[in-house]
């Protein structure tokens, strides 16, 4: 698919993924829902970034000062040091995030303080 661009059949438009791109602005909109969200989170899964990224992240700290728990996930090493809590797997997202939700829809979960993540 790379190199190939795909048009909406219906706008003509460019028809990408719903991610940002370095050097790209996130939208208002989507960034004040993330805000929202990550308020609201006891957990915050990070998936693709070194955090290099100071959306990413600022979006890690907010989580933070919130009390939820980070779980990172990346193919490469982090550019930034970990919380003591922090959790990281190094792998590729497409190997562990299906890894992760197996174990986490096989658990037996009441609450969150249930579920521990091997550092």
């Amino acid at each position: 698919l790379q190199g190939v661009n795909h048009i909406c059949p219906v706008c003509a438009g460019l028809v990408k993924p719903a991610v940002v791109a370095l050097e790209e602005d996130i939208p208002n909109e989507v960034w004040g829902a993330a805000i929202t969200a990550v308020d609201r989170c006891g957990l915050l899964v990070v998936i693709g970034t070194q955090l290099q990224v100071s959306s990413a992240f600022e979006l890690v700290q907010r989580a933070r000062l919130v009390g939820a728990s980070i779980v990172i996930i990346n193919k490469t090493s982090l550019s930034v040091s970990l919380d003591k809590n922090d959790k990281f797997i190094q792998g590729f997202a497409e190997d562990v995030v299906p890894a992760l939700v197996s174990l986490l829809c096989n658990a037996k979960i009441k609450n969150s303080a249930d579920l521990i993540l091997e550092g």
